[in-house]
């Protein structure tokens, strides 16, 4: 099997995942609620198209050195646009069962057990000492890192694509894509079986007089990550934290330059998941065996379905 082809059956075994996952959750709502909702019909659809679509075949006449880089991100587009319907479907699931029993209550007794009360009210409370100028860097800087994660993924396989050999990157791209795809299933089926709404919710009435010192540019990014939230039970593990975890430790298994960095905004993302009262500490540490799950998962997949073809790895 020639190297690309491995790299894109490895893709496609990650979109066979991916179906079979979204079927279960038609046969689930048809079963339980008796509803089909689009969201899951154009998860299928997707899911079919990265099961039979070759980018290679459509857009390249040949396979060059960089190709591969290219539909790969394809496939990421294609991934992540499905991970959004799924994403939604959650939402509605969790709508028509009713609402699902939450957990907060356990995670922020657990807070106030270990803590002496809320981690978020805290920081809070300690920054309110600090000048107003460097509470509002301090929050913005929170909520623009809280942001970067969206590209962090793709930029982080592009730094990762251009910062090593080449034979090396492309026979371990598809296990870094599935890791990927099994942190977002994995984290998709905890938020039904562990729903959680976050303190920004569950314990807005802490929150009430507590207003964020946020400069104009910080309010507009806050306020749009409020409207643009379909789904209020996406809290157990912190995604956020999860796939930043993920893309962080693959640069440092590549020990690529910008590691630290990397590793820099990890830190400042799990502070702003708490700080910003998007998460309790519980969700951001139930991250952890889920991204080594993910990583487990990946390299298993790859060794069954001989997607390094007997090829050197990187260890």
């Amino acid at each position: 099997m020639a190297r690309c082809d491995r790299f894109y059956e490895g893709l496609r075994v990650a979109a066979i995942v991916v179906l079979l996952t979204n079927m279960v959750f038609l046969l689930a709502t048809t079963l339980f609620f008796q509803k089909l909702f689009y969201q899951n019909i154009v998860a299928i659809f997707l899911s079919i198209v990265g099961v039979y679509y070759n980018p290679k075949e459509l857009f390249f006449k040949r396979v060059g050195r960089h190709d591969g880089v290219l539909f790969f991100l394809v496939y990421m587009l294609l991934f992540f646009s499905l991970m959004w319907f799924d994403y939604e479907l959650v939402g509605k699931i969790n709508d028509a069962a009713g609402g699902f029993s939450l957990y907060d209550g356990h995670l922020a007794s657990w807070d106030q057990y270990f803590f002496g009360n809320s981690p978020a009210e805290k920081i809070y409370l300690i920054l309110r000492l600090a000048p107003a100028l460097v509470r509002t860097i301090f929050f913005d800087l929170l909520i623009v890192s809280y942001f970067l994660y969206y590209p962090l993924v793709f930029l982080g396989l592009l730094y990762f694509y251009f910062n090593k050999d080449y034979l090396q990157r492309l026979s371990r791209i598809h296990e870094y894509s599935f890791s990927v795809i099994v942190v977002i299933l994995m984290s998709l089926f905890m938020y039904m079986l562990v729903p959680v709404t976050g303190p920004q919710y569950y314990q807005e009435e802490i929150f009430a007089e507590q207003v964020l010192p946020f400069s104009l540019f910080g309010k507009l990014l806050f306020d749009f990550v409020a409207k643009a939230h379909p789904n209020r039970i996406d809290c157990f593990p912190s995604v956020h934290s999860a796939l930043t975890m993920l893309v962080t430790y693959w640069a440092f298994k590549f020990k690529l330059r910008g590691r630290f960095l990397l590793f820099f905004l990890l830190m400042l993302i799990i502070t702003a998941t708490i700080a910003l009262r998007y998460h309790y500490i519980w969700d951001v540490l139930a991250a952890i065996p889920v991204v080594i799950i993910a990583l487990c998962l990946a390299k298993r997949v790859a060794k069954f379905f001989n997607l390094y073809g007997g090829e050197r790895k990187l260890h």
